[in-house]
């Protein structure tokens, strides 16, 4: 049996042309008057709809991901890393303890305080070798210049101190204390330390020891450095000392 083969007539292919060209031409009239009748009009304002709400779903994302990243942020810090300062030796001067001409600092950055920042301070100096009764004296500083030693020194305010000590080879000195932000701004930002530290001592027979620093100020708009120095009571060539640990975790951040 033969299998009929459909045809479309000229008739039929100019009425399917004129049908298409009226709903097109409805679509025109839709977005040129602004009907709000199906058409095109009624298509873009769905779209621009939807684009809408994905704009706000994704400024929200974007404001999540910003607090988010704000709490990570406010957990920062510093550590040595790279490994132990230079040996600092044979001289009478206070040194900051670093490597080659770079000062090993712990840093908080301008206006990153808040009242109630606590910055923790950790660290570790050894004597590896001593003159006679030769003492070492180690403190830790915050300043605001790190050009050099000296300025860094002539800039800074002492924290913590071990004393004058006649220790033995391979005594180490350790730290362990906080700072807490009272208060915020330029020249009126103040902190107080509690914490111990570990007297020059060998290891395993140091006595730690509570201490405290009453309120002082700190600009807590500018850069600020913490460092560690050394100073022998004389020089010679025995007389030799290096930072192993150094490290600090801020908390509460802005």
């Amino acid at each position: 049996m033969a299998t009929a083969i459909a045809t479309t007539s000229a008739a039929d292919t100019t009425t399917a042309v004129a049908k298409t060209a009226v709903a097109l031409t409805t679509i025109d009239d839709h977005w040129q008057d602004g009907a709000t009748s199906a058409g095109l009009n009624t298509q873009i304002s769905a779209v621009v709809t939807d684009v809408t709400a994905f704009d706000a779903l994704s400024d929200q994302l974007d404001a999540d991901v910003t607090d988010h990243a704000t709490v990570l942020n406010n957990i920062n810090g510093w550590g040595l890393g790279g490994g132990a300062s230079d040996v600092h030796t044979n001289t009478v001067t206070e040194t900051v303890l670093a490597v080659g001409a770079t000062l090993l600092v712990g840093t908080v950055a301008a206006n990153e305080l808040s009242v109630g920042s606590r910055i923790n301070i950790k660290g570790q100096v050894r004597q590896i070798d001593i003159n006679g009764a030769d003492t070492l004296t180690v403190k830790l500083y915050h300043s605001t210049d790190i050009t050099n030693s000296a300025d860094f020194l002539t800039a800074g305010t002492e924290i913590l101190t071990s004393g004058a000590v006649a220790a033995a080879d391979n005594d180490i000195f350790t730290w362990d204390f906080e700072v807490c932000c009272r208060a915020i701004g330029s020249g009126t930002t103040e902190y107080w330390v509690s914490g111990s530290y570990g007297t020059l001592a060998a290891s395993g027979t140091s006595a730690m020891k509570a201490f405290y620093k009453a309120l002082t100020a700190l600009d807590s708009t500018a850069l600020q450095y913490f460092g560690v120095a050394a100073t022998y009571s004389a020089a010679h060539a025995d007389n030799e000392c290096q930072m192993e640990a150094f490290s600090g975790s801020i908390l509460g951040t802005t």
